[in-house]
């Protein structure tokens, strides 16, 4: 339960921040570049606007969340 809230914590901080140009980050976070890779992280979280389907497993909870779009 405590990763799972911790995961909603970074994921909403994350919405809150969508519109930082990539490329200051990049250069604001000082990492080395290399060509390989992207330079801030191996995986990214996807949210593709679906539609508000109830989902049920045994044990967990989930809701929606209303957010304002920018």
């Amino acid at each position: 339960l405590d990763y799972l809230k911790e995961i909603k914590e970074t994921t909403l901080g994350a919405f809150e921040h969508q519109n930082y140009p990539f490329e200051e980050l990049v250069d604001k976070v000082n990492v080395a570049r290399d060509l390989c890779r992207n330079p801030l992280f191996d995986t990214m979280f996807a949210l593709q606007n679906t539609e508000n389907v109830e989902i049920q497993l045994p044990g967990l909870h989930l809701s929606t969340y209303a957010s304002e779009e920018i």
